[in-house]
């Protein structure tokens, strides 16, 4: 009987992209959220990105401010 390897593994860090469909913004509001440090990152090698804390600590805020400038 053989072992099938789980394709279920749960995903720890998230790229932008991603980040930003989890949280129903734009990825400009995502870049911009980065560069105003309102969202940690995580860099390895070029990527950027964004662990699922950080992202569920951000969805959790109460945020009046307007995300753009």
């Amino acid at each position: 009987m053989s072992q099938r390897t789980c394709d279920c593994i749960e995903k720890f860090l998230y790229t932008r992209q991603e980040a930003a469909h989890a949280l129903g913004l734009s990825l400009r509001s995502i870049a911009y959220l980065i560069q105003q440090h309102r969202l940690a990152t995580r860099r390895i090698g070029g990527r950027v990105l964004i662990h699922k804390d950080e992202i569920r600590r951000f969805a959790r805020g109460h945020h009046t401010e307007s995300i753009a400038a």
